[in-house]
């Protein structure tokens, strides 16, 4: 699995939630495993992003690739099952600039060759930007970023869904509602949800890693 998306999006943040709340089995006894190296990892990233007494976790350092390797398990009265596995990769969103505007090399092959061959592909629209979109304040380079991620994701195979990431900062200001009609408005962004229906359902699903009200804008930093 690749999630795609550039720096401070909240990839890695993602990870350790994920893991953080599936790693104990949910009313149908299905659970996410992991080495008891990267469940300790995982869960401190967690804690420290939860813990507002603690610096918020470091950015992924640009040139660094890490696959966080996971086993999904069901529990039931008879065993537990390993019923699949799958990698996430977590990487420095820099580097997908660096796909269209640098040189080749090693590092930027090898992550495209990664996303090329990803079995499963989600993209992250990272929250705050989306929420100065929305006030008609985009970053400066807010529709270049969404093109660059919109033009990798239309080059995989499968059908991509798009994560929504710091919901918290967007909910008690729109509605789910609102915000997907705004982005259908850009152009680039309803043709590639259109041209999704040739592989299935393209969803765009909101989330917010700690929970509603945590995260709260303060000028240009959170």
């Amino acid at each position: 699995m690749a999630v795609v998306g550039f720096e401070t999006s909240g990839k890695t943040v993602f990870a350790g939630s994920m893991f953080h709340m599936m790693r104990v089995p949910d009313a149908s006894g299905v659970f996410l495993d992991t080495t008891p190296e990267n469940a300790g990892k995982l869960l401190g990233l967690y804690a420290t992003t939860a813990d507002t007494d603690k610096k918020f976790p470091s950015s992924t350092n640009k040139g660094e690739l890490t696959e966080w390797p996971f086993t999904v398990k069901i529990k039931t009265a008879a065993a537990v099952t390993d019923i699949g596995r799958f990698s996430y990769l977590d990487f420095a969103g820099e580097s997908m600039r660096d796909l269209f505007t640098a040189a080749p090399n090693p590092e930027t092959q090898r992550l495209y060759a990664r996303f090329q061959s990803a079995d499963i592909m989600m993209a992250v629209l990272d929250g705050l930007q989306i929420r100065r979109f929305l006030e008609n304040r985009p970053l400066p380079r807010f529709y270049d970023d969404l093109g660059t991620l919109l033009s990798l994701l239309s080059n995989h195979q499968k059908a991509v869904n798009l994560i929504l990431t710091k919901w918290d900062i967007l909910e008690d200001h729109y509605t789910f509602r609102q915000v997907a009609e705004r982005l259908l408005q850009i152009g680039m962004f309803a043709n590639f949800v259109r041209s999704q229906r040739v592989l299935g359902t393209c969803r765009l699903i909101p989330v917010s890693s700690v929970g509603s009200g945590f995260v709260r804008e303060d000028g240009n930093t959170m």
